[in-house]
């Protein structure tokens, strides 16, 4: 669902969304991806993003990936978080690119999984936001994955990482 236009026109004029979705399809063949665009390329507001967490609720899905975030706390936010929570959706969030210790939302939420994203080598990325409030550090480094108008491209960071998670939750639910 289009939360900027009301429709189901998906075109992603960002490219952010398809990058993500591209990495889901990748490492989880065979999942459901349903896709909520929530920005274009001239921004986004909250209400697009609670619009949109609620129509996934409407869904009924089991796993929402959040590659996004805000950088102070939103009271709606967080009680759209816990009505996915205690609805029994897993969210699985980006923890940020401002290598900061703090201030990333929904992952610092705590029914998220918050994702840190890190190197080959494990190390965390400069950029990865950190701290006691990140659940997992997955791979996010120079991903390839798919964008608009069937082409390919490498992106880096949390956005690219909270994927891989969602990928192996998916894996693990479709067992």
């Amino acid at each position: 669902w289009n939360t900027l236009e009301d429709n189901t026109n998906m075109y992603d004029d960002v490219g952010h969304g398809t990058h993500v979705a591209g990495i889901i399809a990748s490492d989880a063949p065979g999942v459901e991806i349903i896709p909520y665009k929530i920005v274009n390329s001239k921004g986004g507001k909250l209400s697009n993003v609670l619009e949109a967490m609620s129509k996934a609720l409407e869904d009924e899905v089991e796993v929402m990936n959040t590659s996004f975030g805000l950088g102070s706390p939103s009271y709606a936010l967080e009680t759209m978080v816990e009505k996915a929570y205690n609805e029994g959706v897993i969210i699985v969030s980006a923890a940020g690119n401002n290598s900061k210790a703090s201030g990333f939302y929904p992952a610092q939420y705590e029914h998220t999984i918050a994702v840190a994203s890190v190197d080959s080598s494990g190390a965390k990325l400069p950029k990865s936001n950190y701290g006691d409030w990140v659940d997992v550090a997955s791979y996010g480094y120079h991903i390839r994955s798919s964008l608009p108008n069937g082409l390919y491209g490498y992106k880096t960071g949390t956005s690219q990482a909270a994927p891989v998670v969602v990928a192996a939750v998916a894996r693990l639910l479709m067992a």
